[in-house]
């Protein structure tokens, strides 16, 4: 794992990606600020609301209304 010390390390190791795959945390806003290519991985929050606003490509799951299965072909042909 990789924990970062400090909030820009966070950021810098972030904009360093070429894809980030994370829930909606706060990671997932600091790549979309920095516009990076974002999975987002949502459960009971709201993917319009909070999802992503990249201008590069990004794909949001919810996975309370997805199979996990559904989720990783979805993911794979996003890839």
């Amino acid at each position: 794992s990789i924990y970062p010390q400090a909030l820009e390390d966070l950021a810098q190791l972030i904009d360093s990606l070429e894809l980030l795959i994370t829930p909606d945390t706060g990671p997932l806003h600091i790549a979309s600020a920095l516009n990076q290519n974002i999975v987002a991985v949502f459960t009971e929050d709201s993917v319009l609301r909070y999802g992503p606003r990249t201008e590069k490509k990004s794909l949001c799951i919810n996975l309370s209304k997805k199979s996990e299965e559904e989720a990783k072909l979805e993911i794979v042909e996003f890839l």
